[in-house]
């Protein structure tokens, strides 16, 4: 049971990053360019942009376990 949970919680953090990366790139791909360098332009002055970097940055941080996402990690490995 305790696996399990352990399993679950794994999971469904990692969903949570996987959500987060498929908003970002379904939500660029509306703009029509993966260059980053054309967004940071953008970025100062359109709120969307901001939430586009906000999702890739919430995704980066749920797929490396930093901090506020890291819940998971010493439940797997015990």
């Amino acid at each position: 049971v305790k696996s399990y949970n352990a399993g679950m919680l794994t999971a469904l953090s990692n969903r949570i990053g996987d959500v987060a990366l498929l908003l970002a790139i379904a939500w660029m791909l509306n703009y029509g360019s993966w260059n980053y360098i054309f967004y940071l332009d953008m970025m100062k002055n359109n709120i969307e942009m901001m939430i586009i970097g906000g999702l890739v940055m919430l995704a980066a941080m749920t797929k490396s376990a930093q901090i506020p996402f890291s819940s998971w990690l010493p439940a797997a490995m015990a």
